[in-house]
């Protein structure tokens, strides 16, 4: 009867080496939670990850008509995210994501019955040097639910530890 099992090691920009434990098996398959899959035999099989994330990982391994299969999640950090440049007017249906930073350039505003709407887990940066400023208008739109494990974060730019009140120009509605 086989037994699945693996261990992992996290390694630099989102790779992750996953050692195969299993005994009495012949067929090993792989779901790496990402959308990636391996039928590799070999002890060690790798996977790069695109971005952070805990990613449930799917061992089965099997012996002619018999399997047994095992879950584990896979926490991935340490992949940066992209920085984007927010410069003027929104004024067409708009996400930002939580997988990229957003930086505030001077005014920027939500109007034309454009709905801006913010991931959880999003970060807005307001640039200091320019007073980085999110403007929903009359006719704009904002719609933002963070979670208290995944909140939104609105912050100026600066280094953490060198940040001040009035770095950015905040959020206005």
């Amino acid at each position: 009867t086989p037994s699945a099992n693996f261990t992992f090691v996290n390694g630099a920009n989102g790779l992750v080496t996953f050692t195969n434990t299993s005994t009495g098996a012949t067929v090993y398959n792989w779901t790496f939670g990402d959308g990636n899959t391996s039928n590799s035999s070999s002890a060690t099989v790798t996977n790069t990850y695109a971005a952070n994330g805990v990613f449930n990982v799917r061992l089965t391994a099997t012996a002619g008509a018999c399997s047994n299969s095992i879950s584990k999640p896979v926490n991935v950090t340490g992949i940066a995210a992209p920085v984007k440049s927010v410069v003027g007017d929104i004024t067409s249906n708009t996400t930002w994501s939580k997988d990229t930073i957003y930086i505030l350039n001077g005014y920027v505003y939500v109007k034309n019955n454009a709905t801006l709407t913010i991931e959880a887990g999003t970060l807005i940066k307001g640039d200091a040097s320019n007073k980085g400023c999110l403007i929903i208008t009359r006719n704009g739109r904002i719609n933002a639910n963070g979670t208290r494990n995944m909140p939104i974060v609105f912050t100026s730019n600066k280094p953490a530890g060198s940040r001040q009140p009035g770095d950015w120009g905040g959020v206005v509605i």
